[in-house]
């Protein structure tokens, strides 16, 4: 029994699984506001939009990214325990894993299937899923060590969220006719989106607790879920980019500065909860009782009226030096957290080099409240007016298999 408990348990981490980036940001670890320009400024700044010269058109195509992370376990954990007799050091091994917080996972997949500006103004179209989930670390005691008998396991807190979201945005970028002292000059830009809402769905409420005598048993629990299968809403994105000099230049984008989602179609909730009674176990056991006779349970959906959501806002500082052969950038980005994004506060470091005119070299590295370290790699082909970007990360590790998390981006990009 607690073979197959344990491999359900690694199973549940490493399957539920946001996204990020183009193939280019990626390889330099997300450390890419000050360096978007084109059909890829709206994602990270639209601001850089008024680096265009002239009528200058270019596109951003069949952008993908998809990745997977929790904060306790990785590929080789997962290779290791998964169907395997837990021994008593294993067991402990996971349980340090999960010590304190719990387990925080969160996955998703991103689609950026066209961008397209001119000049200074860019229409772009996007789709994102996200998920988060949260296990109490008492649910992961009772499933490697058993029962502890007169003891009561507490499984709160326990959460999760999913949402997917299409957007089409307009971007404009804008060089005032003004500047500052010791800057040459300044852009500014906005995103407005619309956005279009699949599916919503929040664990809003959900508690459970077990207690286990010698000879009786007693649990009870209950959670409120709410979901949507659309809605309709809207973004608002600013941004501000300062070169300072041709080699250096900083940005500030405020993500959701202001927004509003309605998810009105099926919203419901969904209301269930179980009890099991002080009861004679060795009489369930001898007499083979059904566990319907011995525990009582319900679920109740109920429909409601359309609810409406703000979209997490995100701040990012960032900045770069630029060579004609290669730059390094940073990037620091804080605020809310929901919908399945990293939340919190995240720094990166990124860097790229081309040595020779058709290649571009890049790696990163960065940091994320709940994750802890990542680290990228990625690479650049410039050939016929575009250019073919493709990017790893690796939370942990960037070897495959010791990662606790990993992200893989592609992107075209091409100048007309």
């Amino acid at each position: 029994m607690m073979r197959g408990a344990g491999g359900w348990v690694i199973l549940v981490l490493i399957c539920t699984a946001a996204a990020f980036g183009q193939g280019r940001s990626a390889g330099m670890h997300g450390a890419y506001a000050t360096l978007a320009t084109g059909a890829e400024a709206p994602y990270y700044n639209p601001a850089n939009l008024a680096f265009t010269r002239g009528r200058q058109t270019t596109l951003s195509l069949l952008g993908v990214s998809g990745w997977a992370a929790d904060n306790a376990f990785g590929l080789e954990e997962y290779r290791r325990y998964n169907g395997a007799y837990l021994d008593q050091a294993a067991k402990e091994e996971i349980l340090a894993a999960v010590a304190g917080e719990g387990l925080l996972a969160r996955a998703g997949v991103t689609a950026r299937p066209f961008s397209i500006a001119v000049g200074p103004a860019a229409l772009s179209w996007q789709t994102r899923a996200v998920s988060r989930l949260s296990l109490a670390e008492e649910l992961f005691h009772l499933l490697l060590e058993g029962n502890e008998v007169d003891k009561t396991y507490d499984f709160t807190p326990a959460a999760g969220r999913a949402m997917l979201l299409s957007d089409l945005a307009f971007s404009w970028g804008y060089s005032p006719p003004f500047t500052l002292r010791g800057i040459h000059s300044i852009s500014l830009g906005i995103n407005a989106r619309y956005i279009i809402g699949s599916f919503y769905g929040q664990v809003e409420r959900m508690q459970a607790r077990a207690l286990t005598g010698a000879t009786l048993a007693r649990a009870e629990g209950e959670a409120t879920l709410r979901t949507a299968q659309g809605g309709r809403g809207w973004g608002l994105d600013l941004g501000m980019t300062a070169v300072v000099n041709p080699h250096l230049r900083f940005g500030l984008f405020s993500e959701n500065l202001a927004s509003g989602m309605s998810w009105n179609r099926e919203s419901e909730r969904i209301q269930a909860d179980f009890t099991l009674h002080a009861t004679n176990i060795d009489r369930i056991l001898e007499e083979d009782l059904d566990l319907e006779e011995v525990v009582m349970h319900s679920d109740t959906t109920l429909a409601i009226p359309a609810f409406s959501l703000r979209l997490p806002r995100r701040l990012h500082f960032s900045g770069s030096y630029l060579q004609k052969r290669w730059s390094l950038s940073a990037e620091w980005s804080g605020g809310e957290t929901g919908g399945g994004d990293w939340g919190g506060a995240e720094v990166a470091l990124g860097g790229e080099f081309s040595p020779w005119r058709f290649l571009w070299l890049r790696g990163g590295a960065g940091h994320a409240e709940d994750l802890g370290w990542s680290s990228s790699l990625g690479f650049g082909l410039q050939m016929l007016g575009g250019r073919w970007d493709f990017a790893w990360q690796g939370v942990g590790s960037l070897h495959p298999g010791r990662v606790r998390g990993g992200l893989v981006a592609t992107s075209l990009f091409l100048i007309l």
